[in-house]
């Protein structure tokens, strides 16, 4: 059985339908880019919203997620970022190879002195290879990244919308009455 979302008909609550504007809007702006714009503005917007989907499940304090998500924090790398996201469940396998696959196609075109197109066998290949595209195999390699990053959204919008706190954290210190009683009982640990 596939775990590739159908997002006509799975898992759509009103907080996540009422982000599907913002979906379509970012998918049509990605026309107006070259393919190197493409790739680096559709992986960049999509590390952005994967760092809000892991954090909607994380507890609020800003001085540690601050320094967990900026600079050389463990979570500042994207490929960090999709490995924390599978593991808290916010999408499976499939998921977890493709925003790997997308990651590497936007690596291809930011790292390269060259310019690139999608065009290029090995871009080309990645691309033809996502699973998330809603188009036919023939269809253009930047045709199936640009699907398959909109998906990729959709799936943390409705990730996003379906993600609770966690409670706060036991944060017990004894106070010095209870460790002379523990220590009277012999139960210090």
């Amino acid at each position: 059985m596939s775990e590739i979302p159908n997002f006509t008909t799975k898992g759509l609550d009103t907080v996540a339908f009422d982000r599907l504007p913002n979906v379509m809007k970012f998918r049509e702006s990605l026309d107006n880019e070259t393919d190197r714009g493409c790739a680096i503005a559709a992986v960049s917007y999509i590390d952005h919203e994967l760092a809000e989907a892991i954090k909607a499940r994380l507890i609020d304090s800003e001085e540690t997620l601050r320094t967990v998500f900026q600079g050389q924090g463990g979570l500042s790398a994207f490929s960090a970022r999709i490995d924390v996201g599978y593991l808290l469940g916010l999408y499976g396998e499939n998921g977890r190879r493709e925003l790997h696959s997308l990651r590497k196609v936007r690596n291809e075109f930011a790292h390269s002195p060259l310019s690139l197109s999608f065009k290029e066998q090995s871009i080309s290949d990645r691309c033809k290879a996502l699973k998330y595209s809603q188009h036919e195999y023939k269809r253009e390699p930047r045709v199936h990244f640009c699907s398959s990053a909109t998906c990729i959204l959709a799936l943390l919008y409705i990730s996003i919308s379906q993600s609770k706190k966690p409670n706060k954290p036991l944060d017990w210190i004894p106070s010095e009455s209870e460790k002379a009683e523990a220590r009277a009982k012999g139960a210090i640990i």
